[in-house]
This record gives structure tokens, sequence and C-alpha cells, in this order.
């Protein structure tokens, strides 16, 4: 049986809705164990604390390079874009070198 509203001559149907499901958490905050570094950490959650270590990095790189490209501390403009350009890849190999860092689980969850 459907149910209808009826409003104004118009005919609305009612329709059920689905509950919205309780938020949860990020994987990191729930997740509790030893952490590990190499490839076989790829597909394991990531601690918080790498993540704020590439943020911190992140902000630091580019307020470094901020004050130098508007400083005359270099004279070559090849040499500032070199070392911009080195600057920018630094966070690139962070963030990647994070991502080998995982959680593993302890023993005694087992």
């Amino acid at each position: 049986m459907e149910n209808y509203f009826v409003l104004n001559n118009l005919k609305i149907k009612i329709m059920e809705t689905v509950p919205e499901q309780p938020q949860t958490a990020s994987k990191e905050i729930l997740t509790t164990g030893t952490t590990g570094f190499g490839f076989g950490q790829l597909n394991k959650p990531t601690p918080m604390w790498v993540n704020w270590i590439f943020r911190t990095e992140f902000v630091l790189n580019k307020v470094f390079a901020f004050w130098l490209a508007s400083q005359d501390v270099i004279d070559n403009a090849h040499d500032l874009k070199v070392i911009i350009g080195v600057v920018a890849a630094v966070d690139g190999i962070v963030w990647g070198l994070g991502r080998f860092v995982g959680i593993t689980k302890d023993q005694m969850d087992k």
C-alpha cells in the first residue's frame, strides 16, 4: 500500500527514508598497534603523527619558498628556479615516504 499526501489537489507520494548511518571516526583513530615501514605498509592505515609531519613540512616548505622568492638572496634567476623546484620536490618525497609507514596490528589482538 502506497501512502500519498494531498495538498491543493496535488497528490504527493510519501517515500520511505533510510535511516542515516552513524558517523564513525577515521581509521587512524580507531586502529591501534605498532608502526612499521616498508612496501608491506602501503595498504595499511597511516598513523596521524605521520600525517601531521607531512602537513607541517608542507606548510614550512611553502613559507620558505615564498620567502626565498620575495628576497634578493640569490642573484641568478636560474639558480632560484632550481632551488624552488627542489623545495617543491621535497614535498612529494616526504609524502611518498609517509605512505610507507603503516599501523601493524599487535600480536595480542589475534
